[in-house]
């Protein structure tokens, strides 16, 4: 479901897919009623770029299974301030994201500067153009220009996570925990996003942060089966016993053939014994 920030169903927005698996994917277009399917796709995580002329774009990763049922996607796109729709615009933009869409980033690119010069108060499209870069793996020039939004948007989560994926792709894990850092979790709808911060930040042994951006992705995907685990691991590092062996029973009941099911099911044994002999 795609909507704008009051919650009324957008269509004509552009959804573009790409497995991270398989480097490939498609697009599809929102209904009358906001909503999109993408049928018969394999399991695993895609990326997801959300498009639509006069607002701003949304950049996301989910994780699909093709055996359970996956969770609705509930997106709010918006408004792009002081840009006035001329012809003019409409036709620029919607050729840049056509090109966009078509994987020609660098054409893209030279599209959405031309409009950034002749319409300077249309800021948002330095994301584009972040995006577009993020595609050639140029990640220094897309870190570059997802700063240019943050002159305009200081406190956005969203560039923070942009640019920590940036860093990350980089191999640059402690520039990207300090944006990531920087994120309130409560303005983050991408469940997939959310859990690559809380890994990152348990493996450099932050368990607070961990938890809170975890515990966030759990919420927004119920049936993040690693979620879970790795947010019980988080617990259980933490001396939070309780709430390790909740979290990891909730683990082995969504994937009870994952190859962790053997740690999960020895810890929760360990701590359930402990707390009967106290």
């Amino acid at each position: 479901m795609i909507t704008d920030m009051r919650g009324t169903p957008l269509e004509g927005v552009t959804i573009k897919l790409v497995s991270l698996k398989a480097s490939s994917g498609f697009e599809i277009k929102s209904d009358k009623k906001g909503e999109w399917k993408a049928n018969w796709i394999r399991s695993g995580v895609w990326h997801i770029d959300i498009m639509k002329l006069g607002y701003e774009p949304e950049k996301i990763s989910i994780r699909i299974s093709e055996s359970k049922k996956n969770p609705v996607i509930e997106i709010k796109l918006k408004k792009i301030e002081r840009l006035t729709l001329t012809e003019e615009i409409v036709k620029a933009v919607s050729k840049a994201n056509k090109l966009y869409g078509e994987e020609k980033y660098e054409e893209a690119i030279a599209l959405y500067e031309k409009i950034l010069a002749d319409h300077p108060d249309a800021f948002i499209f330095n994301q584009n153009i972040g995006n577009a870069y993020y595609a050639l793996k140029d990640y220094d020039k897309a870190i570059e220009f997802y700063k240019k939004v943050m002159e305009k948007q200081e406190d956005s989560s969203h560039m923070f996570i942009l640019i920590g994926n940036s860093y990350i792709n980089k191999r640059d894990n402690k520039k990207a925990l300090e944006w990531y850092g920087r994120v309130n979790v409560g303005d983050i709808e991408d469940a997939i996003a959310l859990y690559n911060i809380g890994v990152l930040f348990f493996n450099s042994g932050n368990y607070e942060k961990t938890i809170t951006s975890l515990k966030r992705a759990v919420e927004i995907d119920k049936e993040l089966s690693d979620g879970y685990y790795q947010l019980g691991m988080s617990y259980l590092a933490s001396g939070q016993n309780k709430e390790a062996v909740e979290v990891l029973e909730k683990f082995l009941e969504l994937d009870p053939e994952s190859d962790k099911m053997p740690v999960a099911k020895s810890i929760i044994e360990t701590l359930t014994k402990k707390k009967k002999q106290e």
